[in-house]
């Protein structure tokens, strides 16, 4: 990569600084310190726009109007449409080694595109959190979604000399599909301001996220054995409805981020059951303030949550919850794994992250001849899935 060259970021609706648009916003400011950045997104909320000027990034906002209904509706029918997207920033976007696809959303010929997970596994993962109507709504669309899907993932290899996992679970389903990753970079945190908030931690209850991949029948049974739980997030009504009544729980809703870092802080650890979850940001936040995490020991908290060192992966739902009562009941040696805690998070920190995308961009092969990356083509098929053959299966530098 040239000095003082333009690197370009493509990212997801950005209205907010969670979800899946939050690693092309952490590594965009990340990236901003050492290189001039233009960030890409089909809509940018006018306080991200002015949080990444602030921070030496230049929002480009295509300006497409959000999608009727919810957050994750509209952001499923943004998907849906992702050609038509695409061919806004074909004028806009330079072809060369210097672009860096986060999105699921936009298609443009890259440097890597960063694969965040299929958006039918995702479908398939929340399924047991829907309510019956969305639930009835995603059993007839799920079909459409992979047939979409299948040639949606063909264009984004296409365009891309490098296809970049985020956890090595999601590297596996790529594989399942016949793509080959070519590496992995785990999504950022940022560790300054996910930090220990105080030295006299209260520790006097157990802190929870509420979303669509959370395992609430696990949430449940923890709360049923008497073990105060502060539970943050509650998109979904039928959470609310669920745990509304047991006194144990008490429901915050969305907290800031100041909020967050102190509940973090003061809980004697985070309770994190899942459904589905390629990655997991909240069992990293957690540990970068200092409190470990009690999970399932399976797919992306597996990856980040070491086993008695920075909290507990457990192999059943009744195996979380018996441990979480033995914890809770019995103490747990919060004082001595919390420093712990704090120096794993610092793997994920948003700097050390943006250095291994710097350097995936400096890496001379395969970058050095490039002119003009090909227009993408048409991915065949074979026996339902993307081939494993020719250009979907490529070398590329150690960046795992």
């Amino acid at each position: 990569m040239a000095e003082n060259s333009t690197i370009t970021v493509l990212s997801d609706p950005l209205v907010n600084d969670y979800g899946s648009a939050r690693p092309a916003l952490l590594v965009a400011e990340a990236l901003a310190r050492k290189v001039p950045v233009d960030l890409v997104a089909l809509r940018i909320s006018p306080r991200l726009q002015s949080r990444l000027r602030e921070s030496g990034v230049r929002p480009i906002d295509l300006g497409v109007p959000a999608p009727p209904g919810s957050q994750s509706v509209g952001y499923l029918l943004d998907w849906m449409i992702t050609p038509f997207h695409s061919s806004r920033v074909a004028d806009l976007v330079p072809s060369g080694p210097n672009v860096l696809n986060f999105s699921n959303t936009l298609i443009s010929p890259c440097a890597a595109w960063f694969a965040q997970g299929t958006i039918a596994q995702t479908l398939e993962g929340i399924f047991p959190c829907l309510e019956v109507h969305h639930k009835i709504a995603a059993r007839f669309s799920l079909p459409l979604v992979r047939l979409l899907e299948r040639g949606y993932l063909g264009r984004f290899i296409a365009a891309s000399r490098l296809i970049v996992a985020n956890s090595g679970f999601d590297r596996d389903i790529y594989r399942t599909l016949g793509i080959r990753v070519d590496g992995i970079i785990p999504p950022p945190v940022d560790t300054h301001r996910y930090a220990p908030s105080t030295d006299s931690p209260s520790r006097d209850y157990v802190l929870a996220y509420i979303g669509k991949e959370t395992d609430l029948e696990a949430l449940y049974g923890v709360a049923q054995q008497g073990i105060p739980i502060r539970a943050f997030g509650a998109k979904l009504e039928s959470a609310v409805r669920y745990l509304r009544d047991l006194p144990q729980v008490q429901l915050l809703g969305h907290l800031t981020e100041e909020e967050l870092v102190a509940a973090y802080s003061n809980a004697r650890f985070t309770l994190f059951p899942f459904t589905a979850e390629p990655f997991g940001y909240v069992p990293v936040e957690s540990m970068a303030c200092g409190t470990p995490v009690l999970t399932y020991g399976t797919q992306g908290p597996s990856e980040t949550v070491r086993q008695g060192v920075t909290g507990w992966l457990t192999g059943s739902r009744e195996e979380l919850v018996s441990r979480a009562k033995q914890l809770w009941e019995q103490g747990a040696p919060i004082a001595r794994m919390s420093a712990a805690c704090v120096e794993v998070a610092k793997e994920f920190d948003t700097l050390r992250v943006a250095d291994r995308w710097v350097g995936l961009l400096a890496e001379p092969h395969p970058y050095a001849a490039w002119s003009k990356l090909p227009a993408p083509r048409a991915v065949p098929r074979a026996h339902g899935v993307l081939p494993s053959e020719g250009h979907v299966s490529r070398p590329g530098p150690g960046i795992g």
